[in-house]
């Protein structure tokens, strides 16, 4: 019985491992990032209708977006809010680019933790990331990935949403020629309206941020030397 006891708690306790994975942030974007990310030094910016007065607050904790107007007269309430992410690094000397957040998007996510505000219209809010295809930054594209804001009740409370960082809904080159495949090189992040939409937004943002969930460390070793116990466990007992 002690013997089937240990075989039983080495394969619970290899399960457990094989859940027990931890998220590793790679990125956040939230008022600890904007008007400037410390990461970097780097200011932010506005385009299109985020750019008007109002339309993007950033209070003590969070980041409030309220864009009620089409100011520009084009592209309905369209725009946006983002930072450049990534250390600086020297390429060549005296020339300096951001490094970027190199991840796996296969292994990544998007989280948002968002809040609905009063008359908010809008049913779907994007976040962006900027990927760079080459060491100075030159050949880049954009993905962008859509938030269901119809998913969270309106009870004045924060929520997370999650969007696989596979997941994108669309893309378009930046600059340069880019390799077009999702392998980021992350430099920068944007949350957006969406294009095109007459509906106001209006919502408060605590947090936009990817995080990857690596495999544990160590567990295929594990699995190796529970597999060679099991196995002296069967001889032991005889068991064919």
């Amino acid at each position: 019985m002690k013997r089937f006891l240990l075989g039983t708690t080495l394969v619970a306790s290899l399960a457990a491992a094989s859940t027990a994975h931890t998220q590793v942030l790679l990125a956040e974007f939230s008022e600890q990032s904007y008007p400037t990310n410390p990461m970097n030094g780097y200011g932010g910016f506005t385009f299109g209708d985020f750019s008007v007065g109002g339309a993007v607050t950033a209070t003590s904790d969070s980041l409030v977006l309220d864009v009620a107007v089409d100011n520009d007269g084009v592209n309905g309430k369209f725009g946006g809010v983002g930072v450049d992410f990534g250390t600086p690094a020297e390429i060549a000397p005296s020339v300096f680019v951001l490094q970027p957040i190199d991840f796996d998007s296969d292994v990544a996510w998007w989280e948002m933790r968002v809040k609905l505000l009063e008359s908010n219209e809008s049913t779907t809010v994007n976040a962006v990331y900027r990927d760079s295809d080459s060491p100075d930054n030159a050949d880049q594209e954009e993905y962008q990935f859509n938030f269901d804001l119809s998913s969270i009740p309106d009870d004045a409370q924060f929520h997370v949403i999650t969007v696989p960082a596979n997941d994108f809904g669309s893309s378009s080159p930046s600059t340069g020629t880019p390799d077009g495949m999702n392998n980021p090189g992350l430099n920068q992040i944007q949350i957006q309206s969406v294009f095109g939409s007459d509906l106001r937004t209006h919502i408060e943002v605590d947090y936009v941020r990817i995080y990857t969930v690596p495999e544990p460390t160590g567990l295929t070793l594990m699995g190796l030397c529970l597999a060679e116990v099991v196995l002296v466990w069967r001889k032991s007992l005889k068991i064919c």
